[in-house]
């Protein structure tokens, strides 16, 4: 009978998981019009952005910025997400949510109830294709 020779790698993950990669998190809130007109700037969460990286995230929420007319006489939109003021923190994700970042050029916006799934099981399939 021989030993079998398992590396320190393999050992610690379980053989049917693949490897976590880490990216860069950024949580959203959104609000409505009414809402920040009667009662102040109030929101409620709206899901988080991915990013394989810091660069990224930056541009990612530069383009989200950039879409919107920013000009003083424009009327604030019925409804509008923006970025939590905790700013960005990183995490990992398992292969197939990583891979879908790549398909889409390296970011991902995902809803809550997603960014639960993630932070409970790091390789969880979200659905997104």
């Amino acid at each position: 009978m021989t030993k079998s020779k398992t590396s320190k790698a393999s050992a610690a993950r379980p053989v049917n998981e693949s490897p976590l990669h880490f990216v860069v998190m950024r949580r959203w809130y959104e609000n409505e019009r009414a809402t920040a007109d009667e009662f102040g700037a109030s929101g409620r969460p709206d899901g988080a952005s991915l990013h394989i990286d810091e660069e990224h995230h930056r541009a990612y929420v530069h383009r989200e910025w950039d879409r919107r007319d920013q000009s003083s006489s424009a009327p604030t939109p019925d409804c509008y997400s923006y970025p939590t003021e905790e700013g960005a923190e990183n995490i990992n994700v398992g292969e197939s949510t990583y891979k879908v970042m790549l398909k889409r050029g390296g970011d991902l916006r995902i809803c809550a109830s997603a960014l639960y799934n993630l932070k409970q099981n790091p390789h969880a399939d979200l659905g997104y294709k």
